[in-house]
């Protein structure tokens, strides 16, 4: 073999191997970039708001709902709307991957030592497919107990949450990413519902 035949056996062995990498990262490994978007806090002003957040965390707990994530397992007083909000903080997902991916969904893994604060997470409405190289938004949905709290405390309890990106794919199954709530996170709007 001369010395041209060798280079450029090399060279295609080396390209070989970062495509396949490449293709390992974005097809299995890490299908999904993410980004975060914006957060928004609705805060429970009239008793149907309230209504909503008690009848749901009651369900939740007694196992009645699946589209619930529960993260406590508090006796709360619903007598104050104004102490409970829905905190929805969303993310920019693009899918990488060849594949359809479907069912994309935040999850909290973790609250941070945080307790009594959280009641649960809400999933989507609707489930989250993205087509390949598309990108959409998913959002992490939560029922809080605010009381005595500003938008700053919300937003340094929401930050030390532990967070994961689920979803399914044909073929390869299902697949998780960590996702981080932004060091910095501020709410862009703060509404009364």
């Amino acid at each position: 073999m001369t010395k041209r035949r060798k280079t450029i056996a090399v060279i295609g062995v080396v390209v070989a191997i970062i495509a396949a990498a490449t293709l390992y990262v974005t097809q299995v490994r890490q299908p999904l970039r993410h980004s975060f978007d914006f957060a928004k806090i609705y805060s429970c002003a009239t008793a149907e708001a309230k209504g909503l957040i008690a009848g749901d965390y009651g369900n939740a707990r007694q196992g009645i709902v699946s589209d619930i994530q529960l993260l406590s397992d508090v006796e709360f007083d619903f007598a104050n709307p104004l102490d409970f909000a829905q905190v929805l903080v969303f993310f920019k997902v693009t899918n990488m991957s060849v594949f359809p991916i479907s069912n994309v969904e935040v999850f909290v893994l973790d609250l941070g030592g945080v307790q009594g604060r959280f009641l649960y997470k809400q999933d989507a409405a609707v489930p989250v497919n993205i087509d390949p190289v598309e990108t959409t938004t998913v959002r992490l949905d939560l029922a809080m107990y605010v009381k005595d709290l500003t938008d700053a405390q919300i937003a340094d309890l929401v930050k030390k949450l532990s967070v994961e990106l689920q979803f399914d794919r044909p073929l390869i199954g299902g697949g998780h990413i960590p996702i981080t709530v932004p060091s910095d996170l501020e709410f862009a709007e703060h509404l009364y519902a």
